[in-house]
Order: C-alpha cells, then sequence, then structure tokens
C-alpha cells in the first residue's frame, strides 16, 4: 500500500543544519531519569540520558551553546490542568524531582532554567538566549518525545528555527509513541537523525574550513558509537559545492537499532 503522506509531498523536503547550532535539552531532571520517581523509571529515557550525555561532551568541548530546563511549580495555583496525577505532588520549586541529572547538566556551562508548560519555548527566556548567541539551528534532546519534546519541536519550527532531533537522544514512556511522534514530525518539522550523525556535523562545525581533524573527528565519532576507540576515519570532507559532508567511519559502531555496524558511512546535508 502506498504511503499517503509520501503521495501529498510530506517530507519530501529536508531541513537541514544551518551556520549555528545549539543544544537543547528538555526536561531531563531526576523525576524522569530516576527510578525511585512514577515518572522516572522509563528504560528508554535512560538510554536517551547516556546518549545525549555524549553528545552534550562533545558538544561543550567545540563551544556549541547548550540550553536545558526543568519543569516545576511555585504551589498548586500555578500548576496547570496536567492530567498526569503525580505532577500535583512533589514537583514543587526545590523539589528532589526538579533536581537536574548531572549526567546531562554542567552548571558552569549550559543555561538553565524553569518552565511550567509542555514546550521548553513557552514563558521561558530561551528565545533571549538563543538569539544572544546568534542560533538559527536548534538540536533537541530530552523526554517525553510525545509530550515536552514535540510541543518543543512545534515551537521551534514555529520560530524560525531549523530543527535537528537526534532520535536517540530522546525518550518516552513507551517505544510506540516515541516512534510515531518522531515519525510525524520528521514528515513535517525537522530532520530525525542519530546522535553519531549529529556529532559528525558538529566536528565539521568546528573546523568549517577542513572539515575537522580526523583526531576530532575520530573522538567524536567513538563517543557517540559506544566505541572504546574509533580505528580510523577517512573520507572526512565538505563538499563546497552541494555541502554536504563525507565520513567514512571505521570501527565497531552501535547503531540506535541497537545491532553494529564494522563500516558506517555518513552523509549529511548543511545548508
Amino acid at each position: 500500500m502506498a504511503d499517503k503522506y509520501s503521495e501529498a509531498t510530506f517530507g519530501a523536503r529536508t531541513v537541514g543544519f544551518g551556520e549555528r547550532p545549539a543544544v537543547v535539552v528538555v526536561d531531563f531532571q531526576k523525576g524522569f531519569t530516576e527510578p525511585q520517581y512514577e515518572l522516572g523509571r522509563s528504560p528508554y529515557v535512560h538510554k536517551a540520558v547516556e546518549q545525549t550525555s555524549k553528545l552534550l561532551k562533545a558538544a561543550r568541548a567545540i563551544n556549541v551553546p547548550v540550553a536545558s530546563c526543568r519543569v516545576g511549580w511555585g504551589s498548586e495555583k500555578d500548576i496547570g490542568y496536567w492530567k498526569i496525577a503525580c505532577l500535583h505532588t512533589g514537583w514543587l520549586y526545590g523539589d528532589p524531582t526538579t533536581e537536574m541529572d548531572e549526567r546531562v547538566y554542567d552548571p558552569t556551562y549550559d543555561f538553565n532554567f524553569w518552565k511550567n508548560a509542555p514546550s521548553i519555548f513557552f514563558g521561558t527566556p530561551l528565545m533571549s538566549f538563543l538569539i544572544k548567541q546568534c542560533v538559527d539551528t536548534v538540536i533537541i534532546t530530552g523526554c517525553n518525545t510525545s509530550g515536552c519534546v514535540r510541543a518543543s519541536i512545534v515551537d521551534g519550527f514555529s520560530y524560525g528555527y531549523r530543527v535537528i532531533v537526534p532520535e536517540d537522544c530522546c525518550g518516552d514512556v513507551d517505544i510506540g509513541p516515541h516512534q510515531s511522534n518522531l515519525t510525524d514530525c520528521g514528515r513535517r518539522y525537522c530532520d530525525v537523525m542519530t546522535s553519531t550523525e549529529v556529532l559528525a556535523y558538529s566536528a565539521a562545525f568546528a573546523n568549517p574550513t577542513t572539515g575537522g581533524s580526523v583526531a576530532e573527528v575520530t573522538g567524536l565519532l567513538a563517543t557517540a558509537c559506544n566505541a572504546p576507540t574509533a580505528r580510523d576515519v577517512t573520507n572526512f570532507k565538505v563538499d563546497s559545492e552541494t555541502s554536504a559532508i563525507f565520513v567514512n567511519f571505521t570501527g565497531n559502531a552501535l547503531l540506535a537499532s541497537g545491532t553494529y555496524q564494522d563500516t558506517l558511512t555518513i552523509t549529511i546535508t548543511i545548508k
């Protein structure tokens, strides 16, 4: 059966990266990432935290801006009409659930702030930060994919940013809503890819003239692919005419599907 969305030209174009990216981290706070809390028990979110930690380590190393948020409220009076019951108890400012997960938060580097609605953009200082940093591309990570991440994707798109979503850096309570929402957003508002592909672009961003040194690319891709070391990175270049990055990576690459691939070739388009 033909894909009705494809027939209607959904997903026919790519967004591409711009000239100045930032990584945006949605709600990776302990209430969502630690299993003693009702909303913190998803293995899909736990895996996303691990992958996002690697992405952020590389981003900070090349001075890519990082903005993160935590959700919380001052009292029951200002909590929205959430249908998630546990949010109405123990999610006030200063409660343990609102502490950031140390694996993805560097208080000496990251711009961190509170939000009280689904989108990281709504009613927060994020826009002022991104404008000051001259950002044109937001790389959105976090949880939950079907809720706050999706709302943030839509708002980022609505504000005119290029939106990139590394799917292995986002998580949800269950895998189905994660996949279906990223599929839908990917044919409308954003480019969905792996953190490995995002890191390959980041290496080029670090040194746009040469496409990044072999040492830079080796370290970034080894980190992204869960490989202790990358044995070889070859043919890493940026085509000035097509603005495509080509990477041939040899290593034990752990793909998002959970399978290993010894040789991984990545092509990314920068617009």
